[in-house]
């Protein structure tokens, strides 16, 4: 074990002197501004290499995904399949539903933003500041006001009189509480009908002194009857799309 722990901390040593001499070797990175101010290849695939790893939270945090997948998730749960759909199911599905909801601004900001960037007519940072425009405009439709204005209070900050002014640091958390409390009030109400169904066959079981049977043997196939012949996720999906603000 001795000569074990020998040999690692002999290769360790090495891999401390090579690294760094691999790192910055002269031509092997480079990290400069250009003469014309643009970023650099090797700057732009590390700011790449950058967002592609807070990817799954940006789109978490800047989509309606959040209020998809809760009242998803509730209906299910009022269903009371358990882990019918899978969550894999249920969270592809809440991702394609995201997309498609977004898909105007996806459009806008590939059109206004990305196309001309990639064609060398604006720099990166007019690239963001227009890709930035459509996106909050659709998150500031989908934020309630009291909210927002709970996050310049928490800062003892002034409220902007115009909703446009609100910097993005106060925009994202109050942008996801919003879309948080709205998945919950649309998910409850799906909710609510399928406890309703159970009451009244809970109340018939009862009323037929078959109290020993449980009451989810008899709603479970009665809940999901009930929720086909209404439409199904078809009109999941409808509710979803009409709260959000598009």
């Amino acid at each position: 074990m001795k000569k074990k722990h020998v040999y690692m901390l002999i290769v360790s040593f090495l891999l401390v002197l090579v690294i760094p001499k691999l790192t910055f070797a002269e031509g092997l990175v480079d990290v400069k501004i250009g003469d014309s101010g643009n970023l650099t290849d090797s700057v732009k695939i590390f700011l790449l290499v950058f967002v592609l790893s807070i990817a799954p939270a940006l789109f978490i945090m800047l989509t309606c995904f959040s209020q998809v997948i809760i009242v998803l998730g509730m209906t299910r749960q009022g269903l009371g399949t358990q882990t019918i759909p899978p969550n894999q199911v249920l969270v592809g599905l809440a991702l394609f539903i995201t997309l498609f909801i977004m898909s105007p601004v996806i459009k806008d900001i590939n059109t206004h933003a990305y196309q001309p960037y990639e064609k060398g007519q604006i720099t990166e940072m007019e690239a963001l500041e227009k890709a930035g425009k459509p996106l909050k405009t659709f998150m500031l439709a989908n934020t309630k006001d009291d909210t927002i204005a709970t996050m310049y209070k928490l800062t003892d900050e002034k409220l902007p009189t115009k909703k446009e002014d609100v910097s993005f640091i106060k925009l994202i958390p109050s942008y996801a509480i919003s879309q948080i409390t709205k998945g919950f009030i649309t998910g409850l109400a799906i909710y609510g009908l399928f406890v309703f169904i159970d009451l009244i066959i809970s109340s018939i079981l009862m009323f037929l002194g078959m109290m020993m049977l449980p009451p989810q043997i008899i709603s479970l196939p009665i809940k999901l009857l009930t929720f086909l012949s209404i439409g199904g996720f078809n009109a999941i999906v409808e509710v979803i799309y009409k709260s959000i603000a598009t």
